[in-house]
């Protein structure tokens, strides 16, 4: 994702959580995730968040699979790891870029 789109997560991710009244330490606790990867998902350092770890946040604080924001970051991030576990960095080169045609039409 491009650091924008992470900020923008962290956004999200921030803003629910004080709406819930939970602490970093908190959510940290839920979601069996290290507090420093909360506050680095909070502040948007994060451009590659493990989709394990976004859908226990997620879930710990209450976006449902309907935000399609979410589901769309989720299935992004999947995809990812899997061409990654697939071909290694050659997945890089096979990812369609934003502006190429779709492989299948």
């Amino acid at each position: 994702m491009k650091p924008e789109e992470a900020q923008q997560l962290g956004q999200l991710l921030k803003a629910r959580r004080e709406e819930r009244g939970l602490s970093m330490r908190g959510l940290a606790r839920a979601t069996a995730i290290h507090q420093a990867t909360i506050v680095r998902l909070e502040a948007g350092s994060i451009v590659t968040p493990r989709a394990d770890k976004l859908s226990r946040i997620a879930e710990a604080l209450g976006i449902s699979e309907a935000n399609t924001k979410v589901r769309l970051l989720r299935a992004r991030l999947q995809l990812r790891e899997l061409l990654t576990r697939a071909f290694g960095d050659k997945s890089r080169r096979l990812a369609p870029h934003r502006h190429s045609e779709p492989l299948i039409s």
